[in-house]
């Protein structure tokens, strides 16, 4: 009966996420939504791979929805930022270390959210030193090596306080020497005041306080041992490492399409780079490929008195300068016809943003089509592609956008197509990149296109 219960309410508050008027809660809930879920017992509270979701159902029962919701919120957050692929290697054998960098990393960019409205249950793990020079929380690789200064700090102390004791008894002239000789309460609580690395960290830590009643989730004070299992269960569950048949990019497909339903332009900053470092990993072969097809496209690089050479000006000579100008105008074509999946258009979309956050164009033009323009989208330095939904997905003809891109002076177009037009288009006088979303479809492109760059997107 538990189990069943416990499904329902899951069901309930991962609906009521992927709905919320927060984008940031929405990105999260439809994440969560994306996985499979398994209620059972094998787990003391949630845990995640990646791809599966397991959640006690008794955990989640005794539990407020607040509480539960952060917590699914937190899980989902570990799916998106890969934590069970990127952390493999990082600390090998040291389990709980990696566990907690990742917990401490989310959950203080939780709270650093104001658009994120749940509360950290009082038993998850928070450090709030852990930001960088601009007061962003600091990522798991970050932390890492933090966590492992601090332990050896401690560990070095300790060491000294025991080794030191004999001397440090003579020098106090008789006030406290029989209490330090027999390691009373003055010597245990500077041992470990010296072994922490500041006085916030057990404070702000509040998982630490029950460190006996095996529910201590707290690395403040350092007292995990790092080389063991995790035996310490917190309220954000447990991070478990990406299982065999992980699929990285469908996992990607899925970070894609949250962002879609929650609004891109609607989320934070932090996790903006996130996604966008998530959707780069994935993409890292394609992109390095389409990196230096442009680069050589605007590799216009010429002298110039604009900005005379300084190396020069001590001399009183007036030299120019070698420089290359910014990319200046590029077109983005998404085909949008019936022969694109959804999956392919979602693929499509996460790409349109990633080209954008990459060269940072001067000018943008994103043109939708199928067998005619549907939708053009014009953006400067700065701006977030807007429109998300596909309309069209009617036939494929190239030549209309052709034919409106060439008076338009553009340096390039990157072209997401499965490569399968009803025309056979004229040859551009621009530089056309075709990012291929269908592999087995090569040969439409060699029969119908056979100009530009043909580059596999998958």
């Amino acid at each position: 009966m538990s189990i069943q219960l416990a499904s329902k309410r899951l069901d309930k508050l991962i609906a009521l996420l992927c709905t919320h008027q927060s984008a940031t809660v929405r990105f999260f809930g439809v994440n969560a939504a994306c996985m499979t879920r398994i209620v059972s017992y094998d787990f003391p509270t949630m845990a995640t791979d990646g791809k599966t979701l397991y959640v006690n159902p008794d955990f989640l029962l005794k539990r407020s929805d607040s509480a539960n919701c952060f917590t699914l919120i937190h899980e989902a957050f570990h799916k998106v930022a890969k934590h069970n692929i990127r952390l493999r290697d990082c600390a090998p054998g040291q389990k709980d270390l990696v566990h907690h960098a990742a917990d401490y990393a989310i959950n203080l960019a939780l709270e650093l959210d104001s658009n994120q409205p749940f509360a950290m249950p009082d038993d998850g793990l928070i450090n709030r030193d852990f930001v960088d020079s601009s007061g962003m929380a600091l990522n798991a690789e970050r932390i890492i090596p933090l966590i492992m200064q601090q332990q050896a700090e401690q560990q070095q102390d300790e060491s000294g306080d025991s080794d030191g004791n004999g001397d440090s008894n003579s020098q106090q002239s008789g006030s406290n020497a029989a209490d330090s000789d027999d390691d009373g309460q003055q010597d245990s609580t500077a041992a470990a005041d010296s072994g922490t690395s500041s006085t916030d960290d057990s404070e702000q830590d509040t998982g630490s306080d029950t460190g006996n009643s095996g529910q201590d989730s707290g690395l403040g004070t350092g007292s995990d041992d790092y080389d063991q299992q995790d035996t310490t269960p917190d309220s954000t569950g447990d991070l478990l490492p990406a299982p065999d048949d992980f699929d990285e990019a469908e996992s990607m497909l899925d970070t894609a399409k949250a962002e879609v339903i929650a609004g891109a332009g609607n989320l934070p900053g932090y996790l903006k780079e996130i996604i966008k470092d998530s959707l780069t990993t994935a993409s890292r072969d394609w992109m390095s490929e389409v990196h230096q097809e442009l680069a050589k496209t605007f590799d216009r690089s010429d002298y110039s008195l604009r900005k005379p050479n300084m190396r020069y000006r001590q001399f009183g000579i007036i030299a120019p300068s070698l420089r290359a100008p910014a990319v200046n105008k590029i077109a983005i074509v998404r085909d949008t016809s019936g022969s694109m999946s959804n999956e392919e258009l979602t693929l499509a979309s996460a790409q349109i943003k990633n080209i954008v956050d990459t060269w940072s164009p001067l000018e943008t033009i994103i043109i939708d089509h199928d067998s005619r323009i549907t939708q053009v989208e014009t953006l400067t330095v700065g701006m977030q592609p807007m429109n998300v939904d596909a309309l069209g997905r009617g036939g494929t003809n190239f030549q209309p956008v052709m034919d409106y891109l060439e008076p338009l002076g553009v340096d390039a177009v990157l072209w997401i197509t499965d490569c399968m037009p009803l025309d056979k288009p004229t040859e551009p006088t621009f530089p056309v990149i075709y990012l291929a979303v269908e592999k087995s479809n090569r040969w439409y492109y060699d029969r119908y296109l056979n100009h530009g760059r043909y580059i596999d997107l998958t």
